[in-house]
């Protein structure tokens, strides 16, 4: 292995400390505010938080991506924050803007785990990173993984 495989650089635009508390805490108070009328204002307001970050992300992925600057790692992540944020957010200001983003980002998605073992500036590094599934270690370039 080589030495440039052994650290992955921090990308505080994908996987910042910012971008993981806004997920931590929009996510424990949406499963912890009860869905009663009183609180219609607070889950609208979550959910709208919700859709804005996601979108945001899915944005910096696409152009991080364009510019050839987006690794693997930085990619699965996205991509599992962004099944979070479409999971618990339908933008309601316009539904037509809400699934466009929802297919850029299963164009994204695909498009990642269909060139996982190239994709990324440091692609030699890509099958070193690994998925836990079902308590087996795997590949994320193992073309079933996705």
């Amino acid at each position: 292995m080589s030495t440039a495989c052994t650290h992955i650089q921090a990308d505080p635009d994908i996987s910042g400390i910012g971008i993981r508390i806004n997920i931590y805490v929009t996510t424990l108070l949406l499963a912890l505010v009860p869905n009663i009328p009183p609180m219609a204002p607070l889950i609208n307001a979550l959910t709208a938080n919700a859709g804005i970050s996601g979108a945001a992300l899915l944005i910096t992925a696409l152009i991080e991506a364009g510019k050839h600057q987006l690794p693997l790692y930085h990619a699965i992540f996205i991509i599992h924050s962004l099944l979070f944020f479409f999971g618990t957010e339908h933008i309601t200001f316009c539904m037509v803007f809400s699934y466009d983003l929802v297919l850029l980002f299963d164009g994204f998605a695909m498009y990642v785990w269909a060139t996982a073992p190239k994709f990324g500036p440091s692609s030699e590094c890509n099958d070193q990173i690994k998925y836990i599934i079902l308590f087996a270690i795997q590949s994320a370039c193992n073309g079933w993984v996705a």
